[in-house]
């Protein structure tokens, strides 16, 4: 009965998640999203993330278009 006790905390906390997820709305399938404008970057969409210099990264898409993103300061 007492290992019962403590399971049932266990078993109460896996199956929360899940009845959130069946209450949650769906999300926008990939062909519904899209950037806000044809040479804005669709954060949702990052495919390749490199650092290109201490300032700046290189972002591609999936639709293979190139970004950079520069930062203000450096991040070695």
């Amino acid at each position: 009965m007492n290992s019962m006790i403590r399971l049932l905390p266990l078993a109460l906390a896996s199956a929360l998640p899940l009845a959130a997820l069946a209450q949650a709305p769906s999300a926008p399938s990939a062909a519904e999203r899209i950037a806000p404008a044809p040479h804005c970057l669709d954060a949702r969409d990052v495919r390749q993330v490199e650092q290109e210099t201490p300032t700046a990264i290189a972002v591609r898409d999936g639709r293979g278009q190139a970004f950079r993103i520069d930062f203000s300061a450096a991040c070695p």
